[in-house]
C-alpha cells in the first residue's frame, strides 16, 4: 500500500515500487490528499481521546452478574464488533453478555476464552478503538 499525495514522488520510492513490481509482488496505489496533515492528526486524536475515555471509565473487570454503566459500555463495544447479536444494551452482565465476550476472545484468539472481561481483554478492545477498526 502506497499513500501518494499531492507532492511529487520521491525518486526512490518511485524505484523501489519499480522493484518490487519485478519481483512479482502485488503493489496497490491509492492517491489521496495528505497534504493536510493538520486533519489527519486531528482524526488520530479524537480517536485516542475516544479509546483513553473507555479506559478510564472500564475501571474493573467485569463477569456474570455485574451491573453499571461499564457494563453498557461494553455491550456497545460488542454489539459494534458484530459479536453480539442480540444487542441489548441493559447494563447487565449476563449469559447473552458473557457469550458475546467470549465470541470476541475467540476472534481476538484470546485464551482462555472463558467470557471474563479482564485486563487482556480489555487491552484489544482499546487497541481496536485506536485502530478505528471498531468504534461506539
Amino acid at each position: 500500500l502506497v499513500l501518494i499525495g499531492r507532492s511529487q514522488e520521491n525518486e526512490k520510492i518511485k524505484e523501489n515500487l519499480r522493484s518490487l513490481e519485478e519481483t512479482g509482488a502485488e503493489v496497490l496505489y491509492l492517491q489521496t490528499d495528505v497534504s493536510n496533515v493538520s486533519d489527519v492528526k486531528g482524526s488520530i486524536e479524537i480517536t485516542k481521546d475516544k479509546a483513553d475515555a473507555h479506559d478510564k471509565a472500564l475501571t474493573r473487570n467485569l463477569a456474570i452478574g455485574f451491573t453499571g454503566s461499564d457494563v453498557s459500555m461494553l455491550q456497545r463495544f460488542l454489539i459494534n464488533a458484530e459479536v453480539y447479536p442480540e444487542a441489548l444494551v441493559t447494563g447487565y452482565f449476563g449469559p447473552l453478555t458473557r457469550a458475546a465476550v467470549q465470541r470476541f476472545q475467540r476472534e481476538q484468539n484470546i485464551t482462555p476464552a472463558g467470557g471474563f472481561f479482564g485486563p487482556i481483554t480489555k487491552k484489544r478492545m482499546l487497541n481496536l478503538i485506536r485502530l478505528r477498526s471498531i468504534s461506539f
